[in-house]
């Protein structure tokens, strides 16, 4: 076994499984599924879903009963867990070696944590969310609220807090004393999936998926959500005619598709038909807040394929801050700003067909899983408490 003296036990928790297609859930899907292939043994609870990931030695997955009521009524996903997986996870905090929990805000992740403090176990939280600025001010005042109260106990009280963008670590920074330094991690990236096509594969692609020679096409990844800023783009998409538009997601608030313009949805492609989306764009288009630095972003450039973001957004990874390009998503000039920046991108596909080799090589160099996992390793080993 690499990077541990002993195969340990390790409660995981996120708010659900990859069936959700959420960025969280892949990346614990990631971390969970190699550190079963190194030889350590993962129980993986979440809320209940119909599909689970792939069945694989030492990784066990443990779904909750679930009430889902305000995402029904808010659009915001908190399952609350209740029923007889509660024991469950009792018994296996107790039993176990670490808990890693994914993101404090969930009552489910609060639950194991609870537990981990009273069993004294060490927990490793890794916070991907910081402040979201929704359009409702109750919204945006209920999770800041959230996040100075009970998000600063959680990471205060928590073994090891790590970070996967810079700008949340900064945001929890300026009110939050941690236990001991904080860690930043990137996410890594599935390169043997996620990597460029040559000139005739992505022409290919391209053909296959009905995109024009010579049309620009734009790229969303994302839950339908208002955090992903799906809002600024249902008004972005009708003053933009020439633009043969690719949603890729699922959610409560679908993109428009206006009449005789190329609007696309896909709502249930896996990894890999979604990396041929990758392949076969020109430009990713993200509008979203309050995320740190989103997985898809970082899929996109594995790809080859350039992305325009938020600026809070490019803020989460500085490294890779000077090979995005950025816009702010707040103000009542923020559409025509989105709207003369995706214009002048579009009008020059050479310059972005140029960058493409640039953010490949990028990403393949600084985005390892196997890394990040490693470092994972080495915190859950920390003799720590809560």
């Amino acid at each position: 076994m690499s990077g541990a003296a002993k195969a340990m036990r390790i409660v995981s928790v996120t708010h659900y499984f990859p069936a959700r297609k959420g960025g969280i859930e892949i990346v614990a899907h990631e971390i969970n599924r190699r550190l079963a292939e190194r030889g350590h043994h993962v129980d993986w609870f979440a809320s209940a879903s119909e599909v689970l990931p792939a069945a694989q030695a030492r990784l066990h997955y443990r779904p909750m009963q679930a009430i889902h009521l305000a995402e029904r009524l808010l659009g915001i996903p908190l399952p609350l867990w209740l029923g007889g997986g509660v024991p469950g996870l009792w018994a296996a905090i107790r039993d176990c070696d670490a808990v890693h929990v994914h993101d404090f805000i969930y009552p489910g992740s609060m639950l194991a944590m609870a537990m981990a403090r009273w069993h004294r176990k060490p927990v490793v939280l890794t916070q991907h969310i910081g402040e979201i600025p929704y359009n409702s001010k109750l919204l945006s005042a209920t999770l800041s609220a959230a996040n100075h109260v009970a998000g600063k106990i959680a990471l205060r009280s928590a073994s090891q807090v790590v970070f996967i963008s810079n700008a949340v670590e900064d945001y929890f920074r300026g009110f939050v004393q941690f236990r001991r330094a904080p860690a930043y991690i990137p996410n890594g990236v599935n390169t043997a999936l996620f990597h460029p096509a040559g000139g005739a594969a992505r022409a290919a692609l391209r053909e296959r998926l009905g995109i024009p020679d010579g049309a620009a096409a734009c790229l969303f990844v994302g839950r339908f959500v208002e955090k992903k800023g799906i809002k600024l783009l249902a008004q972005l998409v009708p003053l933009t005619p020439a633009i043969d538009w690719l949603f890729a997601g699922h959610g409560p608030l679908r993109p428009p598709e206006p009449p005789g313009q190329a609007v696309r949805i896909f709502e249930s492609l896996g990894h890999a038909a979604l990396a041929d989306l990758y392949r076969a764009a020109d430009l990713l288009v993200l509008p979203s807040q309050g995320e740190g630095f989103p997985l898809v972003v970082q899929e996109a450039m594995a790809c080859g394929l350039p992305a325009l973001v938020s600026d809070s957004t490019a803020a989460g990874c500085q490294e890779a801050r000077g090979l995005l390009a950025e816009l702010p998503v707040t103000g009542d000039g923020a559409v025509q700003q989105w709207l003369a920046g995706l214009e002048a991108l579009v009008a020059d596909r050479a310059a972005l067909q140029a960058r493409r080799a640039q953010v490949a090589e990028f990403a393949l160099q600084r985005w390892s899983w196997e890394h990040a996992v490693a470092q994972y390793e080495r915190f859950y080993a920390t003799p720590a408490r809560c």
